[in-house]
Parts: C-alpha cells; structure tokens; sequence
C-alpha cells in the first residue's frame, strides 16, 4: 500500500470520477461524502481560510489501484489557550458525519494510514469529529490506536435523532408523547383558522434557484439573526447552498419547502435526499409569524409526507437530541469525537489535561463548588 497526499485544488478537482466511484465500491455512500459535497464546501470557505487552512487529502493505493480517501484539512487552533497545528476532517457544521472511504481490506489501510500520519509530523492533534459510533471504521480505528499505545482520547459529538419513516404515519404519531401530540393539533388548528397558509414543495432546479433568496431573506427575520446566527449572516454559508444547488440540483437530491401566507414566505426547510435518507441541512421561520408557530406545521406536514413517499426510509434530523425532536423518535445515532495526540510535550501535556487532570477535578467537590460560584456570577 501506499499513500499520498493532495493539497493542491486543482489536483482535487480531477478525482471528482474516481472519488465518487470509490465511494460507492465502499458500501459506505453517504452524500456528505461525495466530491461534490466537499468541492462545495471548499469553493464557499477557500478565501475566508486560504491562509488559516489548507487541503489535506490523503489517497490509498494498493498495487496501483485506489483502495481508500481520507478526506482532511490543516489549520491552526486555540485549544484551552494554547495554539496547535490540527489536522482534521474536511468537515463544516452542515456535515451530518465524516467518515474514512475505504473499500478492500479496510484494517490495512486503516493501519497504513496510522503509519503514516505518525511519520509526517505537520500536526499537533488530529481529530476525526462526527465519525459515525456504528461505523466499521469507527470500530478499527479505535482497536488499531490501542494496538499501537498511540495516544487519544474520545468524546461524544453529535446525537442525532432519526426517524424510520418506512412504518404507517397514523401508528407512528399515535406512539408521539401525548402532551406533545395535544399540543401540536391546536397549533394545525389555529393554522387551520388561519385560511391564507400554503406548503410548497419544490425539486425542479429553477423553482429551488428562486426559493433561495426567499429563504435568505426569511433567515434575516428569524430569531437567530438576533444572535447573529442566521444563514444570511454567513457568506461562506450562503455561497454553499447556490455553489450546491448549481452543482446536483438537477440530480433530484435537493428539495425545499417553502410555507407562505399568502404570497410571503414565512418559512422553509432545505433537504437532501440521498439513498433513501432525507436531511434537512437548514431551516428557519420568520420571527414577525411565531404566533402561527410556522416551524412546527411545516415540520409536522413535510414528516408525515415522507412516510408517504416510497423512496424514502430514512429522516435524519441532522441536529443534536434536542428535547422538541426527541417528541418525534426515540432513534438517536451517536457520533463521535476522536482527538490523537503526537509523542511532542506540549501535545502531551494537552492530553493529561483534558483526559486526565479536568476529568478528575470535575469530581473533586471543591472544584465543583467554585464552578457554582462562576456560573453565579456570570
């Protein structure tokens, strides 16, 4: 086996067949793993990082033929204070999980992978967040890391709640916690009341290309563009969903829809599907409407169509086990957050801070009386 290491764009864009071909050899597709995904992702963030973090992509070959991807990026963080060099996945906050794409004899590669990051010292910490806790890659990673006393540590990522939607809809939401179910009819009956609101599903690309501003500009009045939060409050986020929905709109993966009083957008949710998998990667309503409670009827109206499409399986939140979504399903997919350390002293000293020394002072009782008293103070 052998491996080598891509940074340049260019050098990228040329894999996008063999990448993608990979991926499916790998039994693992996922559209969070596509070339598209992360071309994407790195056209909408290269300016913004062009000093600050750089493509890392390593390929695996064995006897000439690519066996495996490793989809990562360099940066420099701030971690507890200090600065490190962090190799890490080619990741960003829409990606529902990152993972390695490997096809045959996954434990070699995993092993020839480990090998070499260990002999190309470009990083302080390496962290693999989001990888998926019941992947395969997962699982040998950790056994191959124990093997070689290579020093790391674990912790939880993202705790996504999923639901099953191949089951009947009337069974499924007569099984919703009661005090939840009472609570969301008199909102449909208020929107009932409320004549003037409309769903709109869109999948032809000019519709979803002209839903776009609409729901930029909902994002502008939602709640989280108090905090600064929204999606019209980042370019980099922005700019993905045009670069995104330019690139596989006219594949059928992308779905928005849109609720309306009236004319006016008050609300939308932008999905993938992929495999049989919905994703819903953004969604927000208008801040000027909450006593119609928009997010929730829309929400309640687009599950309870998937379990009337056939091509779907799947509805992956693609948000933490939030207390609203845990209403919907009690399936919740555990990712997890993996951080290896060099042999390096400051490296070192991280790792007995964070894995050794915190987790012990959080028991010892006088550290946790003077935690009270900060937050108090706060």
């Amino acid at each position: 086996m052998h491996i080598t290491k891509i940074s340049n764009y260019n050098d990228f864009l040329v894999l996008k067949e063999d990448w993608n071909n990979l991926l499916k050899e790998s039994g693992n597709e996922s559209i969070f793993l596509r070339h598209e995904w992360f071309d994407c992702w790195w056209k909408s963030h290269a300016e913004r990082y062009e000093h600050d973090q750089h493509l890392s992509i390593l390929l695996i070959k064995d006897h000439g033929k690519y066996v495996g991807i490793v989809p990562l990026k360099t940066s420099r963080i701030k971690y507890r204070g200090m600065k490190f060099r962090k190799l890490g996945f080619l990741e960003s906050g829409l990606s529902a999980h990152v993972d390695f794409i490997l096809t045959s004899d996954k434990e070699k590669s995993i092993r020839e992978l480990l090998r070499f990051l260990k002999g190309h010292k470009i990083w302080d910490i390496l962290i693999f967040n989001k990888l998926p806790a019941k992947s395969e890659n997962y699982n040998l990673l950790i056994k191959l890391l124990k093997q070689d006393r290579i020093i790391f540590g674990t912790k939880s990522s993202l705790d996504t709640p999923t639901i099953k939607t191949s089951g009947d809809w009337s069974a499924f939401f007569s099984q919703r916690p009661t005090k939840f179910k009472k609570s969301l009819r008199n909102k449909l009956n208020r929107a009932k009341r409320h004549s003037s609101l409309q769903i709109e599903r869109l999948s032809d690309l000019n519709d979803i290309k002209n839903a776009l501003p609409l729901m930029f500009e909902v994002s502008k009045n939602s709640w989280k563009a108090k905090l600064k939060q929204s999606i019209a409050d980042s370019t980099e986020y922005t700019d993905f969903l045009n670069y995104f929905t330019d690139e596989t709109g006219e594949k059928g993966w992308i779905n928005v829809w849109l609720l309306k009083d009236r004319d006016e957008c008050i609300a939308y949710e932008y999905h993938l599907k992929y495999n049989g998998k919905v994703y819903p990667i953004g969604a927000d309503f208008d801040e000027r409407f909450r006593r119609l409670s928009p997010g929730s009827i829309l929400e309640y109206h687009i599950i309870k169509s998937l379990f009337e499409d056939s091509e779907v399986t799947e509805y992956n939140t693609c948000a933490h086990s939030y207390k609203y979504l845990r209403n919907w399903t009690d399936v919740i997919e555990p990712h997890v957050y993996i951080e290896i350390f060099n042999s390096k002293a400051l490296s070192l000293f991280l790792y007995s801070l964070e894995y050794k020394l915190l987790p012990y002072l959080r028991h010892v009782p006088l550290f946790k009386q003077a935690k009270k008293l900060l937050e108090a103070t706060r």
